[in-house]
């Protein structure tokens, strides 16, 4: 990896997607009435009802036959992008603007929960990521991203 890639992957890309996610963090006010809901509701819906519904549907269609783990992955790793499907911004402020459209005050708060959401739900990602991932076996290792795919069943 370049030392460029990493300087806008890391420092260029988030600081876009937040100049650009339309937070003003000047006019939230945390007593407007239904503040401590929102921001409740909001980070608890990102941070733990995604991955929990990623993760569910996931053992679900296991449990059911309608689909395997593939080769390589184990529910760790199925736990693992579930806490990562806790990361993104862009619909969630999109729904939190036509849900709180003409609420301002709740509106910012919304926003503040979403980009706060999805940091945690990254952070834990990385945190859970380094913990519970082990190498690849090598025969695991050898496999292409398609082999993997091909592997799954469904």
């Amino acid at each position: 990896v370049n030392q460029m890639e990493v300087w806008i992957s890391f420092g260029i890309m988030p600081l876009f997607a937040l100049a650009n996610a339309g937070v003003e963090l000047g006019g939230i006010d945390f007593n407007a009435q239904g503040a401590s809901m929102v921001i409740l509701g909001i980070t608890l819906g990102l941070a733990f009802g995604k991955p929990l519904g990623v993760i569910l549907m996931s053992w679900l269609c296991v449990r059911l036959g309608l689909a395997t783990l593939p080769k390589g992955v184990s529910w760790g790793g199925v736990f693992l992008i579930g806490l990562t499907a806790g990361i993104g911004f862009t619909m969630a402020i999109f729904i939190a603007e036509l849900a709180f459209k003409g609420q301002e005050e709740l509106l910012g708060l919304g926003k503040l929960s979403i980009l706060l959401a999805t940091a945690g739900a990254g952070i834990a990602s990385l945190i859970f990521g380094r913990i519970i991932l082990k190498p690849a076996s090598p025969e695991i290792a050898k496999l292409s991203p398609t082999d993997v795919e091909r592997s799954t069943e469904y």
